[in-house]
């Protein structure tokens, strides 16, 4: 008896506590609904409210973004939290995810999350951006990088496509609740999917302050949506773009009427030479062999060898005769990638001319040029190359690079022969060492001391008669052997 007698005076002294809250949560509850709903407040539609002992909450409506405020349980007997949130699946999405860069998010991103990356090197440091890559890199303009940023540090989090802040332990009144919605409304509305996303992106293309943000947005337009008349407007205007890195993709994508951007790149040297190096690459085979000239006289004698390098290489993928008297002037460069560049391009070329210069360059001291001699000797060599080749693989024994390229130089010139001419000597196809002279008179010829030839017989070739013996009348003629290569003397 006495345990219930307990209870009920508890009961009797909370109760007029217990009431008086509830009443002034009612009251609450219809502030918050008064400020939910005027337009000078947020503006709400459809405002609801509900009020217990120890709870408020509040729900409506701004277009199709949700805005509720409501007491989320905290969990092993912490207390819950008031929180106020903005939500909308259709225009926020629920992947979209902002947070603050720590060492969780760059465990997700080892672990396969992807990061998504603005170009803005600073805002992509600090804020692990993860949802649709073109959505995101077209929401995410100068004015919005600013907010989110401003956004993250007073404590708002975006997480699945809501966006909330923690209110204080007490129940805030009407002032708070309008003054923190606007400012979820107001990031909610920067980072809703744009009703154009090409259009959105397109434009950031365009003018934002970051250069490197312009280059990922044209990259992200042309990736996703290349066919649409957003990504050609979006790269045309680009060509103009004080960006030379801007430029080189808009030109890029371009194709023939982005040429001559690309060609004024190359040729600038104030680009810098890995921009220019991608110009060339990007132009192909494009061009013609005096716009490729112009570009690897003025990189050479400048040092920017990269590039010339690079121009060497864009001029063999020309395959052009006129090749080898474009380059020939930089085989001696003192940069080895260039000498070699030239010597690949004047053996692409197929020009035979060009094989005097690549035999002289078998003498360089780099490896690497005495080696793309020797294979582009494989083009355009004659049997003029075939002992300086030899030599070579002799003088550097220990560089196999260089001996495969010899050796198979000599094996294409070689092949290239298709015969002797009448009376050279060739190699016979029967036992090793054996020689042929070519043509209606071939025989085995066996040279003696003093000149001396011995026929098919094994007697000296036009000399007297063995003692005893008659003169012949008519020397039997040896079987003709199977034509065979060709043996050089040069």
């Amino acid at each position: 008896m006495e345990p219930l007698l307990g209870l009920i005076l508890v009961a009797v002294v909370a109760a007029p506590a217990m009431l008086w809250r509830w009443y002034r949560n009612q009251a609450l509850a219809d502030a918050w609904r008064t400020a939910a709903s005027a337009p000078d407040g947020l503006g709400l539609e459809h405002v609801r409210s509900e009020a217990g002992v120890f709870s408020v909450e509040l729900a409506g409506q701004r277009e199709d973004l949700t805005v509720a405020v409501s007491r989320r349980r905290g969990g092993h007997g912490r207390s819950g939290r008031m929180v106020m949130a903005v939500s909308s699946p259709r225009r926020l999405g629920w992947h979209l995810s902002l947070s603050r860069e720590s060492l969780g998010t760059q465990l997700n991103q080892l672990m396969g999350e992807q990061d998504i990356k603005t170009g803005d090197r600073v805002f992509d440091a600090a804020v692990a951006v993860y949802g649709e890559p073109e959505v995101l890199v077209a929401t995410l303009d100068e004015p919005t990088r600013v907010a989110v940023r401003q956004a993250l540090e007073s404590g708002i989090t975006v997480e699945g496509g809501r966006i909330e802040r923690e209110l204080s332990r007490a129940v805030p009144d009407p002032r708070v609740l309008v003054r923190t919605g606007k400012e979820l409304l107001d990031l909610a509305v920067r980072l809703a999917t744009p009703h154009s996303v090409p259009g959105k992106l397109a434009a950031n293309a365009g003018r934002d302050a970051d250069p490197a943000v312009r280059r990922r947005s044209l990259e992200v337009l042309i990736e996703k949506y290349g066919d649409r008349p957003e990504a050609t407007g979006a790269a045309r205007r680009a060509l103009e773009d004080a960006d030379p890195d801007v430029r080189l993709m808009a030109g890029g994508f371009l194709g023939l009427e982005g040429r001559p951007t690309l060609l004024t790149l190359a040729a600038d040297p104030g680009v810098p030479e890995a921009t220019a190096v991608a110009a060339l690459e990007a132009l192909g085979g494009a061009p013609s062999v005096e716009q490729l000239e112009v570009v690897l006289d003025q990189a050479a004698p400048a040092g920017r060898f990269l590039v010339a390098r690079a121009a060497a290489t864009a001029l063999g993928r020309c395959r052009s005769p006129r090749v080898g008297a474009a380059v020939v002037a930089h085989l001696t460069s003192p940069d080895a990638g260039l000498a070699a560049a030239v010597a690949r391009a004047m053996g692409a070329s197929g020009d035979p001319s060009c094989a005097s210069p690549l035999v002289a360059a078998l003498g360089s001291l780099a490896g690497d040029v005495r080696a793309a001699a020797a294979e582009a000797l494989g083009v355009v060599g004659t049997v003029d190359a075939v002992v300086p080749l030899r030599q070579v693989v002799g003088d550097h024994p220990l560089d196999l690079g260089l001996r495969r390229a010899a050796l198979g130089a000599i094996n294409a010139i070689q092949a290239r022969l298709t015969g002797a001419a009448p009376g050279q000597l060739g190699l016979a196809d029967g036992e090793a060492g054996t020689l042929s002279l070519a043509g209606p008179q071939a025989g085995d010829v066996t040279l003696v001391p003093g000149g001396e030839v011995l026929d098919g017989s094994g007697r000296v070739a036009g000399g007297p008669p063995e003692p005893g013996g008659e003169p012949d009348t008519e020397a039997p003629r040896a079987p003709v052997p199977p034509p065979g290569r060709p043996v050089t003397t040069c």
